[in-house]
């Protein structure tokens, strides 16, 4: 795989071919005003098994008002990822989409896109771009559309999550007070397991729900208790 300074993704993984990202310290960051990810994925396998590993999108170029942040990873067209740390005590994976230039918005750390493609997020911590104007995650954490599939059973999410004509089975994780999770659009599902949740709509605002409650691991022992604030637009289904 041949890193590139163009433009392009820093990785490009494709023609059904496996990149495996194992080694600790390793580092990925697409080249400032990049208009391609940190790593691209099509049709293709994506394996993140380590500590202390950072992928980070493009920062839009202070000189270009209104450039958005990059997506530190894009897999599409039946592509999986897979991203785990590689034991409970090391350095989190950190997936971090790019900062915008003024007047922009933060790039997604992850999207998943097209019928086919798939994800799984065991551990690490995903963070959409920020404004630093503002201090906000501008950027999604997680983007899931077009029919694909996301499986989350760990990890820390700092940024709206959105599934859009796609399904997350959210399994365990926690989630900044600030995020929210967003079914968007008839075919988006994101189904709460593993749990003792409530679901509780909001009074003011009948597009909103507060799911309350906790995760419950593999061994038994219920995780921390979470207020999670969740949308259903134009047909989305939140559940559990």
């Amino acid at each position: 795989l041949a890193a590139s300074n163009s433009g392009d993704s820093l990785y490009r993984v494709l023609n059904s071919s496996k990149l495996n990202i194992q080694e600790s310290a390793t580092y990925i960051t697409a080249p400032d005003g990049a208009s391609e990810p940190a790593i691209f994925v099509n049709n293709s396998q994506l394996l993140v098994l380590g500590n202390d590993i950072r992928i980070t999108g493009a920062v839009g170029r202070a000189d270009v008002a209104g450039q958005n942040g990059g997506a530190a990873i894009h897999a599409t067209n039946g592509a999986t990822v897979s991203l785990q740390n590689a034991n409970s005590e090391g350095t989190a994976i950190t997936v971090r989409g790019g900062a915008p230039s003024s007047g922009g918005v933060g790039g997604p750390a992850l999207i998943c896109e097209g019928e086919g493609t798939s994800g799984y997020i065991a551990s690490g911590e995903f963070y959409g771009g920020i404004a630093a104007s503002t201090s906000n995650y501008t950027g999604l954490s997680l983007l899931v559309r077009n029919m694909a599939e996301m499986t989350i059973t760990g990890g820390n999410f700092y940024g709206d999550i959105e599934a859009f004509g796609s399904k997350i089975q959210l399994n365990g994780g926690l989630f900044d007070d600030d995020t929210t999770v967003l079914a968007n659009g008839t075919g988006s599902i994101i189904t709460f397991g593993n749990g003792c949740f409530d679901l509780e709509r909001a009074e003011d605002d009948e597009t909103k729900i507060y799911v309350k409650g906790y995760f419950v691991g593999t061994d038994g022992v219920a995780g921390t208790y979470q207020t999670i604030t969740a949308r259903q637009l134009d047909g989305g289904i939140v559940g559990k």
